[in-house]
């Protein structure tokens, strides 16, 4: 017998954080602007 579907499986996830990132609005991570030079890598881009 087949378990129900979860509401939300990626919430359910071991290791998933719902607000890992509060401050920042979805997307905004990215733009290449200061408040994300410390979390995220840096890729060579061509400029």
């Amino acid at each position: 017998q087949p378990l129900p579907p979860a509401v939300s499986p990626t919430a359910e996830s071991p290791g998933y954080f719902t607000e890992s990132e509060p401050e920042m609005e979805p997307g905004e991570n990215d733009r290449d602007d200061e408040k994300s030079e410390g979390d995220s890598i840096d890729y060579p881009t061509s400029e």
